[in-house]
């Protein structure tokens, strides 16, 4: 049986903040992934999964491209309660970051 992909969430969290150069925008999409993997999987939340993210990509901000910085302002809306959040939505974070990903 495969471990729950929370157990997987700090050593993620711990490689992201080590991270250095170029490796660490490819931590923070990692991390991403793996946030939306376990919301996929109900471990996690939507809401909880956007403000891991929104607050991993706080963290390593000078390494993030302006593409990224989207992924950041999509899930800081995605954190709010659901009456607050506009239009964004958990596709629209999906999206960006698979394209990040792919680039």
């Amino acid at each position: 049986m495969e471990d729950p992909i929370s157990q997987h969430l700090d050593e993620r969290l711990t490689a992201l903040l080590r991270a250095t150069g170029d490796a660490r925008r490819r931590a923070f999409l990692d991390y991403c992934m793996l946030m939306i993997k376990a919301a996929e999987v109900g471990e996690l939340t939507r809401e909880q999964a956007a403000y891991q993210i929104c607050g991993a990509s706080a963290q390593v901000l000078d390494a993030l491209t302006s593409k990224d910085r989207e992924i950041m302002h999509v899930a800081g809306i995605l954190e709010l309660p659901e009456g607050q959040r506009g239009d964004a939505s958990w596709s629209d974070l999906v999206g960006l970051v698979k394209k990040a990903v792919e680039e």
